[in-house]
């Protein structure tokens, strides 16, 4: 499950800042297209029916690390380490 919140402003949260793009309402969810800053590419994150979302929002992202998975583009490798 991802979170968003409106972006605050306080140093003790770690997330990924960005703003909203475009979104669609799918009925029982949402996916945003995210503009990260400096980043080339978007970030399509699905959230909740319900989210009060508004072009050009901006957001804050926080990852539950435990579920992601990242991989190298071109070798298709892990890009993390689990113990």
């Amino acid at each position: 499950e991802m979170s968003l919140v409106k972006e605050i402003d306080n140093d003790n949260y770690d997330n990924v800042r960005g703003s909203i793009n475009v979104y669609e309402k799918l009925g029982n969810e949402t996916l945003a297209y995210i503009d990260l800053r400096g980043a080339e590419d978007k970030l399509i994150v699905r959230a909740g029916s319900r989210f009060p979302f508004k072009i050009e929002d901006r957001v804050s992202i926080k990852f539950n690390m435990q579920y992601i998975h990242l991989f190298d583009y071109d070798s298709g490798e892990s890009m993390l380490k689990r113990g």
